[in-house]
């Protein structure tokens, strides 16, 4: 009997060891399972935002040969367009991760595609105009380009007239409006993303919970079935293990509570990590970022100059007209309402990648990237737009103004560094407004 016995705990233990090897190896399956999504996730995140920075590419390489009549920008453009095609490679690499053109993430970005593919036949007749304006040849443009007709009121303009109406093209409400739908698309895309991912890694971890629950049992039984033995033994060999028996006899009075201790240590640690998460970013985000209109401050604007490629960037900086004036007579709040204004039309007008910042009072920083003196008057233009929403405002709030100091950084005869030489413009021009 006692072999018999013996065999069967054998074969009993071997099986829950068994079976807790199986558990283990669906819960690293499962752990792999999470981090291939994470990693899909950010790789088509990635793909979504490379749709959205070669479009945004296309518009910046459009509008300076619009305002420059340069044709190395145009050559960029459909650099971008017929070889780097960094909107289709997005496409098709959203399309490869998902596994389906089904998918609504996909949709979402190829209509944003759609919506850019749009967008590029304005873009074409504005540069047709630009071309006729410089009076380049056709054969010094693409035939995309030299094919296209012009109305019978456009063959009526004069070289800056059709200048004029190039670059009003491209900063007109149609062009704003197809761009404002690309960046939503790209948008709804990143968003149904997120919801993919985390569906995906919320079935995950149920299906990890409960093989770590199956696992729990499974130790449990492994115990109990070992006590068993041990036990059985005690019981019946007696005489050489009598003080065996007693040991075993005050063990059994211990409960095997260890692991739920553990799971639940273990639930404890990961909320507390999740809050010190929470908290070190909202730490973060405070410390670079102005509480009253939520565009970064100067700490972030110092932490940015530091990494700039100083060399290719024009710095401006803006303050609000008579801001003392407005809080006076229209009280703070009024004048908050205005700060927080300027700070969203300063982020709608500039670009993504470009730094906008608030120094603290009516003064804010933008940092444009990648920008040469070449752009004067697209700086220019943005700065008129800005000027022209604050002076027809439509919220209730009293008409204001911004002066604006620009230095860039391949300017001639500098006379300090470059804030220095911005500050310098901008009291250049309160003094003129002054006058």
């Amino acid at each position: 009997r006692l072999r018999v016995t013996n065999f069967i705990f054998v074969i009993l233990v071997f099986v829950l060891a068994a079976a807790m090897v199986i558990c283990d190896v669906f819960i690293s399956k499962g752990d792999r399972r999470m981090e291939d999504a994470n990693e899909r996730y950010i790789m088509a995140e990635h793909a979504a935002n490379e749709l959205q920075a070669a479009s945004d590419h296309l518009t910046a390489m459009a509008r300076t040969f619009a305002v420059t009549g340069d044709l190395h920008y145009l050559n960029e453009y459909f650099e971008e367009v017929n070889v780097t095609r960094r909107r289709d490679e997005a496409l098709n690499d959203l399309e490869e991760l998902i596994g389906s053109s089904e998918n609504e993430a996909y949709t979402s970005l190829s209509e944003a595609m759609d919506y850019s593919n749009e967008l590029m036949n304005i873009e074409y007749r504005s540069m047709r105009l630009t071309q006729l304006s410089q009076g380049c040849s056709d054969s010094d443009v693409p035939d995309v380009i030299s094919s296209i007709e012009l109305s019978p009121e456009e063959n009526g303009l004069e070289a800056w007239q059709l200048k004029n109406r190039a670059e009003e093209i491209l900063f007109g409400n149609e062009y704003l409006s197809y761009k404002d739908m690309i960046s939503e698309k790209v948008n709804t895309c990143t968003r149904q993303l997120i919801d993919s991912a985390s569906k995906e890694a919320a079935s995950t971890r149920a299906m990890m919970n409960r093989l770590l629950a199956v696992q729990i049992i499974l130790l449990v039984l492994l115990l109990l079935a070992v006590l068993a033995e041990v036990l059985f033994i005690v019981f019946n060999v007696r005489i050489p293990l009598l003080q065996l028996v007693d040991q075993m006899k005050r063990q059994e009075k211990t409960e095997p509570r260890g692991a739920a201790e553990l799971q639940f240590v273990t639930s404890t640690y990961n909320d507390i990590l999740d809050e010190n998460n929470r908290a070190n970013q909202q730490l973060s985000y405070e410390a670079s970022h102005d509480a009253l209109t939520g565009i970064k401050n100067r700490s972030a604007y110092e932490l940015f100059m530091e990494t700039a490629d100083k060399e290719h960037i024009a710095l401006m900086i803006i303050d609000v007209d008579e801001f003392k004036i407005i809080n006076d007579t229209y009280g703070h709040d009024v004048g908050d309402k205005i700060l927080r204004k300027v700070a969203g039309i300063l982020s709608d007008s500039f670009r993504s990648v470009d730094g906008i910042f608030r120094l603290g009072g009516d003064e804010f920083v933008v940092v444009m990237t990648q920008a040469n003196s070449s752009m004067k008057q697209l700086v220019v233009n943005k700065i008129l737009h800005a000027n022209t929403i604050l002076q027809n405002p439509d919220d209730g709030l009293p008409k204001s103004s911004l002066s604006v100091g620009v230095a860039f950084a391949d300017r001639e005869s500098p006379q300090g560094d470059i804030f220095k030489d911005a500050d310098i413009a901008l009291y250049k021009v309160k003094t003129r407004s002054e006058e």
